[in-house]
């Protein structure tokens, strides 16, 4: 045993503990007899906490500011595959299959979130995989979902040069 070490008896158990956690002890039971004193008297100290009578809230939120999902061109043309009902299923803390196929979930689900597409080009990335789409009948159109299906990193190469 070392010097910080002092060994109480309590019945037949032996507990050991450290110089720091008896002292700990010691001021918390000559603490609360101060309390019980003082309550018993019907006098009591000013309130020793600085977070008495806070005037701002104090419970934290979990969320995220700014997602967007394959609605958005710079999301869904670079691989993202999820929708809004998805990012918000996942922001509940439901498991979904990701744009890379695996199964993802998050450790505790947030308490809010903002989805926060581009209005400009909404659903472009869609529409490039829609055979129905009247994008699909222009020639640029018609470049940009050939370039797409060679996979994002082809298409970009192809497309900005």
């Amino acid at each position: 045993m070392n010097g910080n070490s002092r060994i109480m008896t309590n019945g037949n158990s032996r507990i050991t503990t450290t110089r720091r956690e008896f002292m700990a002890a010691s001021a918390l039971a000559v603490c609360s007899l101060a309390s019980i004193k003082a309550f018993a008297q019907g006098t009591t100290a000013a309130n020793y906490s600085p977070y008495v009578d806070l005037g701002y809230p104090t419970r934290v939120h979990w969320g995220e500011t700014h997602l967007h999902t394959s609605f958005s061109p710079d999301a869904g043309l670079v691989g993202d595959r999820l929708g809004p009902d998805e990012a918000y299923r996942f922001a509940r803390g439901e498991q979904l299959r990701s744009s890379s196929g695996q199964l993802v979930r998050l450790e505790r689900p947030y308490d809010w979130l903002v989805v926060s597409d581009h209005a400009e080009y909404l659903g472009l990335p869609q529409a490039f995989t829609d055979p129905n789409s009247p994008i699909l009948n222009t020639p640029s159109g018609k470049k940009w979902a050939e370039a797409l299906k060679q996979g994002v990193r082809r298409a970009t190469s192809r497309l900005l040069s």
